[in-house]
C-alpha cells in the first residue's frame, strides 16, 4: 500500500494525473482489503484532489464524501480528516456553495494540525468572504496571518496571503493594495511560482 501511495504521489508531482489516480485507486482497494482505514482516507483524499484539479467537482465531491464515515480512524495519517474537510470546502468554494464551503473549512480549522495548515485554512475562509464581496471580513482574517512566524517562514503561504490581502485592499480602495501585491509578486518570482501571474 505504501509503495502505491508513494508512486501515486510521484506521478502527481510529475503531473501524470491519470497514472496518479490509478495508483491511489489501487492503494484504496488494497487498503480496503486490509481494513486499513487511514490509508483508505489518504487514498480517497488524493483521488478527490486529482478530480478537483481536473475540474470534475461532482466526481470529487462524491469521492471525498466516501471518506466521511471513516474519519474517526486517522492515527496513521492524522491529516486525513483535515484533508477531506479541506477537499470538500474547496469543492463547494469552486461551485459557489459558500455556506457549505465555510462549514467544511471551519471543520478543518478545528482539526489538530500545524500552524501552516491552519493559516491555509484561514486563507480559504477569507476566500469565501471574498467571493461574497465581504472584503473587510477577509482583511480581518488575513491581516494577522502576515505577522505569524510560520507564515513568514513559508514563502508560498506568505505570498498567497499577501496576494489575497492586496486584492481585498484593492477592492476596498485602500492605497495599501499595491504594496501587498508587490510583496507577493517579489516572493513568487523568487520561488519561481508563476501560477496565476
Amino acid at each position: 500500500i505504501n509503495r502505491l501511495l508513494a508512486i501515486g504521489h510521484e506521478h502527481y508531482e510529475n503531473e501524470e494525473f491519470d497514472s496518479s489516480y490509478y495508483c491511489y485507486s489501487k492503494a484504496k482497494y488494497a487498503a480496503e482489503i486490509k481494513k486499513d482505514t487511514s490509508r483508505i482516507i489518504h487514498s480517497i483524499g488524493w483521488m478527490a484532489q486529482i478530480q478537483r484539479d481536473k475540474g470534475d467537482y461532482t466526481g470529487s465531491e462524491a469521492t471525498a464524501v466516501e471518506a466521511l464515515p471513516l474519519l474517526e480512524n486517522t492515527e496513521k495519517f492524522p491529516n486525513g480528516k483535515w484533508n477531506i474537510y479541506n477537499q470538500l470546502g474547496n469543492i463547494y468554494l469552486f461551485t459557489f456553495d459558500n455556506d457549505n464551503a465555510l462549514s467544511y473549512f471551519y471543520k478543518a480549522l478545528n482539526v489538530k494540525t500545524d500552524e501552516i495548515e491552519k493559516a491555509g485554512m484561514k486563507n480559504n475562509i477569507a476566500l469565501v468572504h471574498m467571493e461574497q464581496y465581504k472584503y473587510q471580513d477577509a482583511i480581518k482574517i488575513l491581516s494577522p496571518l502576515t505577522l505569524k512566524k510560520e507564515v513568514l517562514d513559508d514563502a508560498k503561504t506568505n505570498s498567497t496571503i499577501l496576494n489575497n490581502l492586496g486584492y481585498c485592499f484593492n477592492k476596498t480602495g485602500s492605497p495599501k493594495a499595491l504594496d501587498y501585491l508587490n510583496k507577493s509578486l517579489k516572493i513568487r518570482l523568487q520561488i519561481k511560482d508563476d501560477y496565476g501571474i
